[in-house]
């Protein structure tokens, strides 16, 4: 807690906690969008999209 209370009053702290929340309400995610069009379009069944985003978090681990 004494962590935070200093960095509250560095001058920087202030322009990336502003910085992440404009950008938070800014910039659009798809995530979602994404998510309904492959289950409700594509047709990709809920357990397929889970193993393939294991796949490739294990992929990505093992890569870097």
């Amino acid at each position: 807690m004494a962590e935070m209370k200093e960095a509250m009053k560095i001058k920087e702290f202030y322009g990336v906690v502003l910085f992440l929340m404009i950008k938070g309400l800014t910039v659009p995610r798809f995530g979602t969008f994404g998510y309904y069009f492959k289950t409700d379009v594509l047709k990709i069944h809920k357990s397929t999209l889970a193993m393939m985003r294991i796949v490739s978090y294990v992929c990505m681990y093992i890569g870097s």
